[in-house]
């Protein structure tokens, strides 16, 4: 689960992460600070942010661990 406090949708993502965890979920977050600015509402799409290679290197290991 990504988000950054630059996400419309982070309060949302944050109560989501914590459902999840709630429920014994699997799950990694990525959460990026006001300060990460490549990481406004859809960034992971971007390939060409570094923030973005990070989400993306952090879901390869996850489905790895978890598959």
């Amino acid at each position: 689960m990504t988000t950054s406090e630059r996400d419309f949708f982070y309060a949302a993502n944050m109560n989501f992460i914590a459902r999840l965890r709630e429920h014994s979920v699997p799950v990694d977050s990525l959460i990026y600070a006001w300060d990460s600015s490549n990481t406004e509402h859809t960034w992971q799409q971007n390939f060409r942010y570094p923030e973005s290679q990070e989400v993306y290197r952090r879901l390869h290991a996850f489905v790895r661990k978890v598959a």
